[in-house]
């Protein structure tokens, strides 16, 4: 698919900042699933910016799964000059696996995944991986957080050194994938998000 001609000196100044509407999300995925570069449908008069596109990816789940599935419609990102091995599907299958809680080097050690550093050179050159990624880490930090509970709960005293030493491992990761809600200085960056705070007593 060709992209759309640029519309030249008729685009949208970027000062101009587009608020999100369902039916621009609409439009942007209805563009994508035809094949046409995110570049190119932000460059139309009446849409976003790439990073305003990238902000309603990354706040937005709604949109970000409908992005994904256009993306994938489309047969993936299209122009400017990206790697002609990057695979969508590849990209979508490898940050489900992270969300899964797997650790990278070990997803990138399967036969069907791309090697640690093309994986790096993705997150320099694809925003919608960026966006994908960073949503996988967001989702391996909440499943930290979760195992944290589980592990303090059913905690005795038998298994209390052990059981604290994964707690304060599943603690450090968590705030380090998303120090936003789960960082050491929450209170006072973040008054309003999550705190982990589990101690484990013995009987």
């Amino acid at each position: 698919m060709t992209d759309p001609p640029e519309p030249g000196r008729d685009a949208v100044p970027a000062a101009l900042a587009v608020a999100y509407s369902q039916e621009i999300a609409e439009a942007i995925c209805d563009l994508t699933a035809q094949g046409h570069s995110l570049a190119a449908i932000c460059r139309r008069r009446g849409m976003p910016s790439q990073s305003g596109v990238l902000k309603w990816l990354k706040r937005r789940a709604d949109f970000a799964e409908s992005y994904a599935l256009a993306l994938a419609a489309g047969g993936g990102p299209h122009k400017g000059g990206e790697p002609s091995h990057y695979n969508l599907d590849t990209a979508v299958e490898f940050c489900r696996r992270l969300a899964e809680g797997r650790a990278l080097i070990r997803i990138c050690e399967d036969e069907d995944m791309p090697v640690v550093s093309t994986i790096y050179h993705w997150l320099k050159r694809h925003p919608e991986f960026v966006a994908l990624y960073a949503n996988a880490r967001e989702i391996q930090a909440d499943r930290l957080f979760e195992e944290v509970r589980e592990i303090a709960d059913s905690a005795t005293p038998e298994t209390l050194a052990v059981d604290k030493t994964r707690i304060a491992s599943r603690q450090w990761q968590a705030a380090k994938l998303a120090p936003r809600s789960y960082g050491a200085r929450i209170n006072q960056e973040h008054p309003d998000a999550v705190v982990i705070n589990v101690e484990v007593v013995e009987f």
